[in-house]
């Protein structure tokens, strides 16, 4: 968002900041997210944000339309982490696809270095008990 914002890149450009964040690359709607390329899951990779239905009117049969950067973190160790770029159809075929060689993380000097995973067990849940200061109604409305 700050690339986009700096106007330093007159390519890029910022359609919606929220969370559902696309950008442009000339007048390409893009988005972006963490999935699996070969299984997604996530509304980003799967569904078409407003900004991009929009663009998808031109749509021209077998030509991608929707388009999306998968940050792919090497599930379950099975590959190297890497980026891949994905156009779809309209029909949410891919039509196109890139991939890029093994991703790099940048450290800048200075930066501190990010905290170790903790593991955190798994919560402890059970049925909701009702309080004893909970009169007939709220037995009423539990039936």
């Amino acid at each position: 968002m700050s690339e986009a914002a700096s106007g330093e890149h007159p390519w890029l450009g910022l359609c919606n900041g929220g969370n559902d964040l696309v950008f442009t690359i000339g007048d390409v709607p893009c988005r972006f997210s963490n999935d699996d390329p070969s299984n997604p899951s996530k509304d980003a990779v799967l569904t078409p944000n407003r900004y991009q239905l929009d663009f998808m009117e031109f749509a021209v049969p077998g030509e991608p339309v929707r388009f999306c950067f998968i940050i792919d973190r090497g599930y379950n160790g099975s590959t190297e982490p890497r980026v891949e770029f994905l156009g779809f159809t309209d029909s949410n075929e891919v039509a196109c696809r890139w991939v890029s060689d093994t991703v790099r993380v940048l450290r800048l000097e200075g930066m501190q270095q990010l905290a170790q995973s903790v593991p955190v067990a798994k919560p402890q849940v059970g049925p909701k008990r009702r309080g004893s200061d909970e009169g007939d109604g709220a037995a009423e409305a539990v039936q």
